[in-house]
């Protein structure tokens, strides 16, 4: 499911992502530098609530942050379908780490590739939840199907 949304959070993150956009300058999307994670991206507000900008939530993340978004409506809220579920396997990985199986990753990775663009999985007890993009709703049109989950408090 292709969007013309600059950035996306589910149904129950956008509560904080409104408060950000509206309180404290928008929303700040990192890009991890760590080669051993590169796909990772993690949100926050682009300023503290003294109103000092935000630093990068830790060693993995540049200061150069991938994109800054200060607008409701570019910010969709992805509601997703279950699409399938599988049973797993884990094994011990390094250090303290368990990893999915060899055979259970690639199911897993086959699920997600037939299920298409955006899908992702969760994990529920010994399965793996293979989760797909239902619908979405730019973030300010959320707001107002949703008066009562939006944060109303500064600084929140």
């Amino acid at each position: 499911m292709q969007t013309q949304f600059e950035g996306g959070c589910t149904p129950e993150q956008a509560p904080r992502f409104l408060d950000w956009i509206n309180n404290r300058g928008g929303i700040i999307s990192w890009q991890s530098a760590d080669l051993s994670n590169p796909g990772l991206c993690i949100c926050t507000p682009a300023n503290n609530t003294d109103g000092t900008p935000t630093a990068p939530p830790n060693w993995r993340f540049t200061v150069d942050y991938k994109k800054l978004v200060t607008s409701a409506s570019e910010v969709g809220v992805y509601y997703d379908k279950e699409v399938k579920r599988l049973p797993i396997k884990v094994q011990k990985g390094d250090s303290m780490n368990f990893v999915l199986t060899d055979d259970s990753s690639r199911r897993v990775r086959a699920a997600k590739a037939e299920a298409g663009l955006g899908a992702h999985y969760v994990f529920d007890g010994e399965e793996a939840v293979i989760l797909a993009p239902d619908k979405v709703v730019p973030l300010d049109v959320w707001a107002k199907q949703n008066p009562k989950l939006c944060l109303t408090t500064k600084n929140s």
